[in-house]
């Protein structure tokens, strides 16, 4: 338990805390109120909405396994910007075309391709978690923060009732989760500094390695 303490009283290990609450708020939040949007208002069937978003559940595997790549090659810092910088300009442009929703083919690609980019932002953020997680206690830290991503997830939850309530329209809560994301991909820019190389293990009682 000292451990965990000492390793979440580094900064780069707080600041992490904070990306995780806010990564998935935005997302979670969007998922309800165009669920509830499209079904009741633009007029899509509910199976047929309900089927479209399991299917795109493959779309969001492939973007994890691009993730791993991605984040090997920039690095997981960089592969969290550029993904998370996606997902937000997605969403802005998309609070642009209201006058096309009724199309499906917009509203189906839209899904894919959300769902290929949060499945590459989803691994650059486990990726960026291992690389700030303290070696001697990495797997409870780590689960922290797989923690600390189910709270944001149920945060957007929460918040999306307040949320559409406040907003005049729904491509208006497009343009605000959007905006507020690009906040996030600002923040993990001039606050998160991962470490250049993995802390050491301290020596065994016995000198081994």
């Amino acid at each position: 338990f000292r451990q965990i303490k000492q390793a979440f009283n580094r900064p780069v290990a707080l600041t992490a805390a904070l990306l995780a609450v806010g990564a998935h708020i935005g997302n979670s939040a969007l998922n309800i109120i165009a669920s509830r949007h499209f079904i009741t208002e633009v007029g899509w069937d509910k199976k047929a909405y309900t089927l479209l978003e399991s299917s795109v559940t493959f779309f969001s595997l492939g973007g994890a396994f691009i993730g791993g790549f991605v984040a090997s090659l920039l690095g997981a810092k960089r592969s969290v910007v550029l993904s998370g910088s996606l997902i937000a300009l997605v969403w802005i442009i998309f609070s642009r075309l209201e006058s096309h929703w009724s199309e499906e083919w917009l509203v189906r690609t839209n899904m894919c391709v959300l769902a290929t980019l949060l499945g590459l932002f989803t691994v650059s953020l486990f990726t960026l978690f291992m690389n700030v997680s303290d070696r001697r206690v990495a797997a409870s830290q780590f689960t922290a923060y797989m923690a600390l991503m189910n709270l944001s997830m149920f945060t957007g939850n929460k918040l999306a009732g307040p949320l559409e309530a406040t907003l005049p329209s729904v491509p208006a809560a497009y343009l605000v989760s959007g905006i507020f994301h690009l906040g996030v991909m600002a923040f993990v820019i001039l606050a998160i500094k991962p470490p250049q190389n993995p802390p050491e293990l301290p020596p065994s009682p016995t000198g081994g390695s």
